[in-house]
Formats: structure tokens, sequence, C-alpha cells
């Protein structure tokens, strides 16, 4: 044991550096603190040790890997593999728009001729041709031609557009054939995927309470990152202690709730699957507000 040069080693400490604990009750006219800690920064535990520690200086105080805390610092983003994918979606490769567009369609309806380059893809070996379509409230009827046959199909639709069923108003053989086929999209939502093609964004402003300042200045952080990455917040509703947010980027969409505690602090979010249609990967890349 004599000869064991690690059994008979000195035990000794840094003369430079103690813990906080062990300098309570000691000053130093320079002091350099490590700020960093494995326990959590958003607790009273470790807000007094840094307060303990950083009172240790009399002249000059140091200090190293210091937090620095914004309004969304405490956010929590929903984890991805948690989020079951959406089967009542149909997304169309934006190649589909290069197809000549025979019908106008406003601004406003968008929705509306994804839908019509739903059905063109699925007619497009059908040796029939689209020669008229009817915008009604919540329904389309599109007229078919092949040969000397005329054929109506109502196309109905919800609020969010997905569609809801599928009628064939005319009564024959071809008509039953079409309109089965339309059925494809049924119980679904049509989109372009047009993101590649997204203009830059116009973000508008909001109204906020004014005796909760703090949502301003978060919707500031969330539009800066978001605009960077040309995603639009398009709306907010102002709920008992969380926000809703509805993110658009060309066709897709994402609804976020952000949560808050009676501090005004943020942390955990959800994402409301039912309402969103894509974007969660990008918005979850920038929620963490400290980079």
């Amino acid at each position: 044991m004599r000869t064991d040069k690690y059994f008979n080693a000195l035990r000794i400490k840094f003369g430079y550096a103690v813990t906080c604990h062990k300098s309570q009750g000691g000053e130093w006219k320079r002091a350099f603190v490590n700020c960093k800690t494995a326990m959590g920064y958003f607790n009273a535990s470790y807000f007094r040790w840094l307060y303990t520690a950083l009172t240790r200086a009399k002249e000059a105080l140091y200090t190293l890997d210091e937090p620095h805390f914004k309004i969304g610092s405490n956010l929590k983003p929903p984890k991805i593999e948690n989020i079951t994918p959406r089967q009542d979606l149909i997304v169309l490769k934006p190649e589909i728009l290069e197809t000549e567009l025979a019908f106008d369609f406003s601004d406003e309806q968008e929705n509306l001729k994804a839908i019509f380059y739903a059905v063109f893809d699925l007619m497009k070996d059908e040796e029939v041709s689209i020669s008229k379509i009817e915008h009604k409230p919540y329904h389309e009827i599109y007229y078919f031609e092949k040969g000397n046959e005329s054929i109506k199909i109502k196309i109905n639709y919800k609020k969010e557009f997905k569609i809801s069923s599928i009628q064939s108003i005319t009564e024959s053989n071809l008509a039953l054939s079409l309109s089965e086929k339309v059925k494809l999209i049924e119980n679904k939502i049509v989109i372009i995927d047009d993101l590649e093609n997204s203009l830059e964004i116009d973000q508008k402003d909001f109204v906020f309470p004014d005796d909760k300042p703090f949502l301003q200045k978060f919707f500031e952080e969330i539009k800066f990152k978001a605009n960077q990455q040309k995603i639009e917040i398009v709306a907010i509703e102002h709920k008992p202690y969380h926000e809703i947010y509805k993110f658009q980027k060309g066709n897709f969409v994402a609804f976020y709730k952000f949560w808050y505690n009676g501090q005004g602090r943020f942390g955990n979010i959800e994402i409301i699957a039912n309402r969103t249609t894509g974007l969660i990967p990008d918005i979850n890349s920038f929620l963490n507000l400290n980079h």
C-alpha cells in the first residue's frame, strides 16, 4: 500500500474556486460566477442560489454562462412524433398548376381551385371534359361532357372546404361511374403544395388587451421568427390563459395554442391537429425563442 501512488496521493482542492454554498458569509473584491446549472433556471431555488453567488463581489463581478431570459424562454414545443398524421388530406404536387386553367377563380376561391385540380386529375383518363362550373353556397356543380352526353355532379363542402359528399344530379350509367370516381375526394381537404412559390408576406398587426402587455411582446417575438421563414400569422384568438395562433404559408395552415400562467410566462404549447394541414416542423423549429 505504501507504494500505491493513488492510495497515497494528496487530496487537494482548487484554491481559486469554491461552491456558492461554501462562499456564504464571505466577500471578495472581484468574483467570477459560473451561472450554469443542472437544476433548471425557472425555479425559486436557482434564483436564491444565483442571488447568493452574485452578492459575493464587493467591487467587480464577472459572470460565465449567465442565463438570458426572454418572454418565450420556457416554451415547450410539442413533440412531432406524438402527433398523428391526418388521413383526410389530399396534397397535390405543384406540377398540377401547369395545367391550363379554363375557369376563373378569384383570390378568395383558392380552395375551390384546389378542388377543381383534384377533380381534373381524377378525370384525366376518362375521356371527359369539364365544360362548366357553378359556384354555389357550400357546394359546386360540375358539368361534364362526353360525346353527346352531358352530366351534372354536385360537390358539397363544409366551412373549411372539407368535401362532405358527392351527388350525381344526372341519372345515367356514365354519371354513376363518374360520381364514384369523384367520391375519391369525399371527406377530404384538397391542398396544392405550392410552398416553393410562396410570395413575400404582408404581416398584419393585431390588437392586444391593455392589461396584458406581455401578449404584444410575445407576438413580436413569434412574428419575427415566423416571418423569417415566410410564415404569416393570419389570426389570433385571445382566450383565458392561452392564445390561439393561426399560421399560414402558401395553402398550408397550422393552429397552435400557447399557454401562459398568472405571471405572464409562456410554457406549454398545443397543436390543434384537426384544424392543421401542415407547417408543424417549420414552426416547431423556431419556437425555442432562446435561439
